[in-house]
């Protein structure tokens, strides 16, 4: 690297280096996060335009898809299990500019979570009606449930493409791509709701209808996708035969093995995570339907406070996996330090914007001024879950990067339990109500923060070059 200023046949100053470097980290962290943070807040707005159709339809079939959409996501999230073990190694494949290995591991990936989808989404058809029992869904409901289900479920083939389709491109840098697929797939499903809604006269409107809609928004992200990735992997062929040539079955079954040595902690880590909230929310119901309904409110504001922590500990998964591809140990601890560094303070900054306003903000939602000011409330200890969430965010991302998978998972299962623990003995035994609960959240945050900082400390020392 030469900096700028440098004089021709003078050698170059470590200082300089490392000014320039940091140069060079900050500007890619900045185009990696800067299309995701942008993809993140469209899509809130365009899906809240697919919510509104959906509830206007039906208030009774909007609450079915609330009720169910736990299992939806719970079955989402199987097919990381492979995306994340993919994209670990993916990400360092392009750092070393490895093409043939980035062929195997793309074909591979997309190959597994078909098969996969497949098979989970036959089961998923088998087990609706034991599912709508378990979730205790009306009986009156039970038909809209049933297509609910049958179609989220049943057609997350499209859902798992996608997740993959993302996760190879992310790990390739290409975020601009990402952010256009994920805008086409939303911007799609807001269409055609909105075409059922007005052409489709109202007594033959049905739930399975709008489901569908995010199926063909999904196949629309997987056909651009899928496309983008033909044109910068162009098929390779024998030069006689002219056939396509193809990864043999025991190489992608090798390649699958590596796969899902680090993608099985690596998935089951976000679903641990998501039962450890489907227990909390459990927790709050137990305060009653207000509170349930107030911590829904912040939630949705949470959900635009948590866009830059988000994006940027997104866009530095790749950036470290990438660099440690290389073998450069000093940029991955640059990129994690950044990264933590940007977060807080655009998360502070956002943070506080919300603070101030937030009375605005909630009266979208209700007019009702005790749930306003308990919320009000609420969203305070929210910004201090997000403060010690940064850390966590990052501990995660920075390990999963360099194939440090275990502890991630292991540390969610630990604060996970401290997490429900904390949350029914102070929101419940000790009456703090949802205060207590967003402690225990923020307690949570903290305990994973610190310990998996800890081991990226341990794992990216200098001198500690060796991979896991």
């Amino acid at each position: 690297m030469n900096p700028r200023n440098s004089e021709p046949g003078k050698p170059i100053s470590q200082r300089e280096m490392d000014n320039s470097y940091r140069k060079e980290e900050r500007f890619r962290l900045l185009s990696f996060s800067l299309p995701i943070m942008a993809e993140l807040l469209l899509t809130c707005v365009i899906s809240m335009g697919s919510q509104y159709y959906l509830n206007a339809y039906s208030k009774d079939d909007m609450a079915v898809v609330g009720s169910l959409s736990q299992v939806v996501n719970f079955v989402i999230n199987l097919y990381t299990i492979i995306s994340v073990g993919g994209s670990i190694l993916l990400a360092q494949a392009a750092g070393r500019k490895d093409v043939v290995r980035q062929k195997e591991l793309i074909g591979t990936m997309l190959t597994g979570n078909t098969v996969f989808a497949l098979v989970v989404s036959a089961g998923m058809l088998l087990l609706i009606h034991p599912v709508m029992n378990l979730m205790h869904i009306d009986a009156s409901l039970t038909v809209s449930g049933w297509e609910y289900l049958a179609v989220s479920c049943g057609l997350s083939l499209f859902q798992s493409l996608l997740i993959t389709y993302t996760a190879v491109f992310r790990s390739l840098g290409q975020m601009k791509t990402v952010m256009i697929a994920d805008l086409s797939v939303y911007f799609v499903c807001f269409l055609v709701n909105l075409l059922i809604y007005h052409l489709i006269p109202s007594d033959q409107q049905h739930l399975w209808q709008y489901t569908l809609s995010g199926i063909i928004g999904q196949t629309t992200g997987v056909i651009f996708l899928s496309a983008r990735l033909r044109a910068i992997f162009p098929g390779t062929r024998h030069e006689k035969s002219g056939k396509r040539i193809s990864v043999p079955f025991l190489t992608r079954k090798r390649i699958m093995r590596e796969i899902l040595r680090y993608g099985i902690p690596g998935g089951t880590e976000g679903l641990v995570y998501l039962i450890g909230i489907a227990v909390c929310t459990s927790i709050t119901g137990m305060l009653g339907t207000g509170a349930l309904l107030i911590r829904s409110y912040v939630a949705i504001l949470a959900g635009y406070l948590e866009i830059c922590l988000t994006a940027i500990s997104t866009a530095v998964f790749p950036l470290i996996g990438q660099n440690f591809g290389r073998g450069s140990i000093g940029r991955i601890r640059y990129d994690f330090r950044i990264g933590i560094g940007f977060s807080y303070m655009l998360t502070i900054l956002v943070g506080v914007f919300f603070l101030l306003f937030s009375r605005l903000f909630l009266g979208i939602f209700t007019d009702d001024r005790e749930v306003i000011q308990a919320a009000c409330t609420i969203l305070r200890y929210q910004f201090l879950v997000d403060m010690f969430k940064i850390p966590a965010a990052f501990g995660v991302s920075g390990l999963k990067a360099i194939g440090r998978t275990r502890e991630p998972f292991v540390m969610v299962i630990v604060s996970g339990i401290v997490e429900v623990i904390l949350a029914y003995l102070l929101g419940i035994v000790l009456r703090s109500g949802l205060k207590g609960i967003f402690l225990a959240y923020a307690a949570d945050n903290a305990l994973r923060g610190a310990t998996l900082c800890l081991f990226w400390k341990k794992y990216t020392s200098p001198g500690r070059t060796e991979k896991p």
